[in-house]
């Protein structure tokens, strides 16, 4: 899907559509979780106007996710509140040694079954970016859901009225994993952001074979002539305006039609390492590079700011510490 280049003021308008929970680490630590709250959270800290479309549980859990995100300056005019089904938790389980996650994701919660809000259709015209994820189309309630979405998109695109700018976080976690759903994603997307691994299982799948890993004179091709390669046949592919490859300490490229970026992360202190987890870094790169973009800043900018930020959440427990001021100026 194509849309139009949106110009913004200096508050971008970002709806993210998906998860919202608690993760909950060994020893009892709780913490807002599920990447579009995570990412709607780290939006608003960085100026934007954020909304969240979900829903929660009816219970106390439920009350204190809508409480937290009226407190931090996100819209839940979009989440409701089940009757049936309890707010969504996730067990986090964290490597002692390096701080990367795993995760246990309870199914069957809220955010499972997303109820369609009669207010959408006309606030798409109001938003410069509309941000969704895999893991909540795990069902076919929300599958459903975001194809009419999807539908009302193309025909505003077909009319040549504003749309906002699709953004996917692939997000892939196992026994979650849908390819055909995940194409349908990327057909829909104008933007993608993966990790590392992802990255790699996604080429596997929608490339398959197609990117050759020598030049003409066949010599085979360093690891960035590759990936640049693979970038270019995905966006081809799936009509993509950018994507992004996290990559943990080692930062993130940012691949545009016109170009590449590297930005490395800012080197953390061991004790850093020590006192902070991953959880939640990905979500704060991705919202960082959507305020950057929309707000004007160039490519590098947006790139180099993004890995500050994504390094700051991985120095902090939890998904969504506040930042601090620095970062909240933006680049």
């Amino acid at each position: 899907m194509t849309h139009d280049q949106n110009e913004t003021a200096t508050q971008p308008r970002i709806l993210s559509i998906g998860e919202a929970l608690f993760d909950e680490l060994e020893g009892g630590e709780r913490h807002l979780g599920g990447a579009p709250l995570n990412l709607a959270l780290h939006a608003a800290q960085l100026g934007a106007e954020a909304a969240l479309w979900s829903a929660v549980g009816r219970d106390e859990l439920g009350e204190e996710l809508l409480a937290a995100l009226s407190s931090r300056g996100v819209s839940a005019e979009l989440v409701t509140q089940h009757r049936a089904r309890e707010t969504g938790r996730v067990m986090v389980r964290l490597d002692a040694e390096t701080g990367e996650a795993s995760y246990q994701i309870k199914e069957g919660v809220a955010w499972d079954e997303l109820e369609w809000p009669e207010q959408l259709p006309a606030r798409l015209a109001e938003l410069d970016a509309l941000c969704f994820g895999s893991l909540c189309l795990r069902g076919a309630h929300n599958l459903s859901t975001l194809k009419a979405l999807w539908l009302q998109l193309e025909r505003r695109v077909e009319r040549k009225e504003r749309a906002p700018l699709c953004f996917f976080d692939m997000n892939l976690r196992p026994p979650f994993v849908d390819w055909p759903c995940i194409e349908e994603c990327l057909e829909a997307a104008d933007a993608l952001k993966v990790n590392r691994e992802e990255w790699s299982a996604l080429c596997q799948r929608a490339l398959r074979g197609a990117v050759d890993s020598e030049d003409r004179e066949g010599r085979a091709l360093s690891e960035a002539q590759l990936e640049r390669a693979q970038a270019r046949a995905m966006m081809a592919r799936f009509n993509l305006r950018w994507l992004v490859i996290t990559k943990g300490a080692e930062g993130l490229t940012l691949h545009h039609r016109e170009g590449v970026e590297q930005a490395r992360e800012p080197a953390l202190e061991p004790e850093q390492l020590k006192a902070g987890d991953s959880v939640g870094a990905g979500d704060a790169t991705s919202a960082a590079l959507l305020v950057s973009l929309l707000n004007g800043a160039s490519w590098a900018e947006s790139a180099q700011f993004a890995a500050r930020c994504g390094a700051f959440v991985v120095s902090q427990r939890g998904a969504t510490p506040a930042f601090p001021e620095e970062l909240r100026r933006g680049p």
